[in-house]
């Protein structure tokens, strides 16, 4: 394509088109957008294809997809993310909080939810709030899951409830099947509870926009401007996943509403819940 075409179809000057790509001007946001869709791309190819960031968001999808599948993921590229001083530290506290969920020994499980903790706090400005909300939820997954692997149920309890407090971008997939996972897992400190059957009811509000592939794509259709923000073949996974999830998680919270509900069974080790799911 020759730059006088490139520019009749983005709508602006030959001249500012070839002072971009020599690198002497910066494209405003409408420029570049204008620009991409001209070429066909998303806004991110036009820009650093192969950015710390970007780098981290392939591994982190391929890895998680794997886990949803059921298949045990080489995470050695997450750690090496995880470990990475030029990846933005919400990413690399995405990472080495998915290396502290699939990590089956505890105490290691436990170093990578700790360097998951420290990177959050190294968050200053972050380039995307969703991006932040997502690692904090994900974080609080880990730290809880690792929490209750040692046996420490109120930890476990206070964690996944702070996660539930993190208000993420509603429509954003990954977001709701971590709410869903944190509400899920909050269900299991107080088994046989009203409590259960409410953390159960949150889950699968989240699940429900997430069980539709059609829904899916289109959220994936309408973000494309931007960037693929979302694997398909994640998204996929997390559908897949979101199905079998809700199904287990409409049952047992069936079973606990049709009056079997131990109302005078306290939640283990007296953790008190109810404000995490308020």
């Amino acid at each position: 394509m020759t730059i006088a075409r490139l520019a009749s179809r983005a709508g602006c000057s030959a001249a500012l088109v070839s002072r971009i790509e020599a690198g002497q001007v910066v494209p405003s946001v409408g420029t570049l957008v204008a620009l991409a869709t001209a070429l066909g791309v998303s806004v991110t190819d036009a820009l650093d294809v192969d950015s710390p960031s970007r780098r981290a968001a392939e591994v982190i999808a391929t890895a998680r997809t794997h886990l949803l599948l059921g298949r045990v993921p080489d995470l050695t590229d997450v750690g090496r993310a995880g470990e990475d001083s030029r990846v933005p530290p919400e990413w690399r506290a995405r990472a080495a909080a998915l290396v502290a969920l699939a990590t089956p020994n505890v105490q290691s499980a436990t170093a990578f939810a700790r360097h998951a903790e420290d990177c959050l706090g190294l968050v200053a400005v972050p380039a995307f709030q969703c991006v932040v909300d997502l690692a904090r939820m994900e974080v609080a997954l880990a730290v809880g899951e690792v929490a209750w692997a040692r046996g420490d149920a109120p930890t476990a309890s206070r964690r996944w409830g702070n996660g539930l407090a993190v208000v993420a971008a509603a429509a954003d997939v990954e977001a709701a099947w971590a709410r869903a996972s944190l509400a899920r897992a909050l269900a299991s400190v107080a088994p046989g509870t009203r409590t259960a059957a409410n953390a159960l009811l949150v889950a699968i509000e989240a699940l429900v926009p997430i069980t539709d592939p059609g829904a899916v794509a289109s959220r994936l259709i309408a973000q494309s401007v931007i960037g693929p923000l979302l694997p398909a073949s994640l998204a996929l996974a997390i559908v897949g996943a979101a199905q079998v999830a809700i199904a287990d998680a409409r049952a047992r919270r069936a079973a606990l509403t049709d009056g079997s509900i131990a109302q005078s069974a306290p939640p283990r080790s007296g953790v008190p819940l109810g404000r995490h799911l308020r």
